[in-house]
């Protein structure tokens, strides 16, 4: 036991040199560590706030954005209304011509004059459209209104169609 206190009391400086080497160390390294998290709090708390600036601005565009294309939808709509409304009055005055013409045609097809005074005899209708000349003008109209609309409209989602591809 002598031995071991002897050299216990020749290295016993050595041993707790090293032990505040080791101490000191530690205790830098904590400090270094605590340094390096309040520089990387700070520094991701800079990253949320830069994310959330870019978010808002980002969203700020695509309102912009969209604005503008509802604006231009918008316009699209009110000359899809306008052309549609100025075809449909066309195809109304043409479906009445063509019933005008009809039914003249068929006003001077019909019967074989007799004698004087003795009308002739109406001959049968060929179609049931000609035997009504209101059927046949509303047949006529609703058919050039559809095919008016049905054009207007397939034309107007071109149309949108094209805004859309163009702003994005």
């Amino acid at each position: 036991m002598s031995l071991a206190l002897a050299l216990l009391s020749r290295i016993w400086p050595y041993l707790l040199g090293g032990a505040a080497v080791i101490a000191a160390w530690l205790y830098a390294d904590h400090r270094g560590y605590s340094r390096a998290e309040a520089i990387y709090t700070a520094q991701i708390a800079q990253l949320q706030a830069d994310v959330r600036q870019r978010t808002a601005e980002a969203q700020a565009e695509d309102i912009a954005h969209a604005r503008v294309i509802e604006q231009a939808q918008e316009q699209a709509r009110k000359e899809a209304y306008h052309d549609i409304d100025e075809k449909l009055a066309a195809a109304r005055a043409d479906a009445d011509a063509y019933v005008r013409r009809m039914l003249a045609k068929a006003g001077t097809d019909q019967g074989s004059g007799g004698g004087a005074g003795v009308p002739g005899a109406a001959e049968p209708a060929g179609e049931p459209a000609d035997a009504d000349a209101a059927s046949l003008l509303d047949d006529a109209r609703i058919c050039a209104e559809n095919t008016v609309k049905a054009e207007g409209w397939s034309e107007w989602w071109a149309g949108i169609q094209k805004i859309e591809r163009e702003r994005q």
